[in-house]
């Protein structure tokens, strides 16, 4: 749990703007809370809490905007799952640079 905090605590101080920065906090969060969930420590649902706590307050902006034009049989109130959230990243950083920094 410790290792998904920490992982979740820095991309949040980061401010995610590119692809690149994206793909290496996914690639992060998802080998561990892999681990969690599938050995119990965690739900689907405390997972994808996680990982949008992660995304920053910028990114998590664009990425609910996008999700309530996409999604729209969503309830309010109801989370988005972490695959929906990757959906929205990607789109709205597609084009940025690739590179980690």
């Amino acid at each position: 749990m410790a290792d998904l905090d920490q992982i979740m605590g820095k991309a949040a101080r980061t401010d995610i703007k590119t692809i690149g920065q994206f793909a290496d906090y996914y690639r992060k969060f998802y080998q561990v809370s892999k681990w969690l969930t599938d050995s119990g420590r965690i739900g689907s649902l405390e997972r994808d809490r996680f990982f949008r706590n992660g995304l920053g307050p910028s990114l998590w902006s664009n990425i609910q905007h996008r999700l309530n034009i996409v999604e729209r049989d969503v309830r309010p109130g109801d989370p988005y799952t972490m695959t929906q959230m990757k959906a929205a990243a990607e789109f709205i950083l597609h084009g940025t640079n690739t590179s980690m920094n």
